[in-house]
């Protein structure tokens, strides 16, 4: 329902299954998730920021604290988002799970990572995230959806300079969320598109952009994806 852009249905299957699960751990966990995964796509959400920074503290969600430095650069605390791509990072990323929070926690540090133009962490984080080519990064089982991995790996790409093959990889995420009918995942996938254009500059690279822009800001407001405004607004300002 989610990618579907169906919000509003999933909030309410999510309160079902909470309710019919009778309070036990997982199912909180998991109705937790899924609030975090819509607010994402919605906005506001500030209150489950400090769960977030609770959880993230359990050994057994140790990636969660990725999610959590993604939620401070969203709301503009720059050095705190760093302070936590660094702590992963001067890890070698060992520290990234292999569990089902891995697929979610490596688009979290990568988002880091590119918002901070850092070509010597994106490298890595492409290379562990190449395993997920052609795949979507679900995030805890099924409670939320980060869209394509292609979407990431292109993102990275460009970061590196390597353009081309960027384009490449958002031409292959693009394909994947509308085959999925992934309606909700595309916004952020043209955004990302016409920010990778931008960055390899061809001759009708802004005019490609452009119209991505166009249609993904068609689609955010008509889904109330309001999430990814910002990232458009952002990536406007560079066709001035």
């Amino acid at each position: 329902l989610q990618i579907e852009g169906r919000f509003d249905e999933a909030d309410a299957s999510g309160v079902e299954a909470e309710a019919a699960a009778s309070g036990a751990a997982n199912a909180m966990l998991a109705r937790m998730a899924q609030r975090v995964a819509l607010a994402r796509e919605r906005g506001g959400g500030d209150d489950l920021l400090p769960q977030l920074e609770m959880i993230a503290t359990l050994p057994q969600f140790g990636g969660v604290r990725a999610e959590v430095g993604y939620w401070y650069l969203e709301r503009g605390r720059r050095d705190e988002a760093r302070a936590v791509l660094d702590e992963f990072a001067q890890g070698g990323f060992a520290d990234v799970p292999n569990n089902w929070g891995r697929p979610s926690t490596l688009h979290d540090l990568s988002e880091l990572a590119i918002a901070f133009a850092d070509a010597v962490v994106s490298a890595p984080l492409l290379e562990l995230l190449d395993p997920y080519c052609g795949l979507l990064l679900v995030a805890y089982g099924s409670a939320g959806c980060r869209g394509a991995a292609d979407r990431t790996r292109g993102r990275l790409l460009s970061v590196l300079g390597r353009h081309d093959e960027a384009v490449a990889a958002l031409d292959a995420a693009v394909a994947l969320e509308e085959r999925v009918g992934g309606t909700a995942l595309l916004p952020r996938t043209w955004s990302a598109y016409a920010e990778v254009l931008l960055a390899r500059d061809h001759p009708d690279d802004a005019g490609r952009a452009r119209a991505l822009l166009d249609r993904a800001e068609a689609s955010a407001v008509q889904l109330g994806v309001t999430g990814v405004l910002r990232e458009i607004s952002a990536a406007r300002q560079r066709l001035r």
